[in-house]
């Protein structure tokens, strides 16, 4: 994952579609639609779905830098992609599972943004990467794209707990 401190540089987004959660992507498009023009000009946005139809991205395109659609995670462009992708957004508001997108995020080494009310968060150990509103969730992305040493910080505080809780979450089929 590329990290650096330039401030006001492009961050590099990714939303991928839960299977089993559709009004996930109304969350997320909701997210990035209420961002201050100033921030989702700076954002490259990576959507990976085999669902969602034109006329629901056609209004996210206008305010972003760029939108990049693939159909699964197995598409051979989108594994070339992945390590462009800086962050993921996994605006889940699900209190007791945790998405496969969080843990296919962190098992790439993409720090996530999610809900503090999530259960996804639980695999976060960083405590900025999780937010409670809207205005709260535009404050912390404008401060990644303006320092994007946060980034390298959500890996250093990531608990030793994390890779054996994601695993008992995988035996005992918490996730989605």
């Amino acid at each position: 994952m590329k990290q650096d401190n330039n401030s006001n540089e492009i961050l590099n987004v990714c939303y991928i579609e839960s299977l089993t959660n559709k009004d996930e992507f109304k969350n997320f498009k909701e997210s990035i639609l209420n961002l201050d023009s100033t921030i989702s000009q700076l954002l490259k946005v990576t959507i990976v779905s085999n669902q969602i139809e034109r006329k629901d991205i056609e209004d996210l395109n206008k305010n972003l830098k760029s939108l990049i659609i693939f159909n699964n995670i197995r598409e051979e462009k989108f594994i070339n992609n992945l390590n462009n992708i800086e962050l993921g957004i996994v605006p889940s508001l699900d209190e007791i599972s945790i998405l496969d997108t969080s843990i296919f995020f962190i098992s790439s080494g993409i720090p996530i943004l999610c809900p503090k009310n999530s259960g996804d968060c639980l695999l976060s150990c960083c405590e900025f990467f999780k937010y409670e509103t809207q205005v709260d969730f535009s404050k912390k992305l404008s401060a990644i794209i303006n320092d994007k040493s946060l980034l390298k910080d959500y890996f250093d505080n990531l608990d030793e707990v994390t890779p054996q809780f994601i695993e008992e979450c995988v035996e005992e089929k918490l996730f989605i």
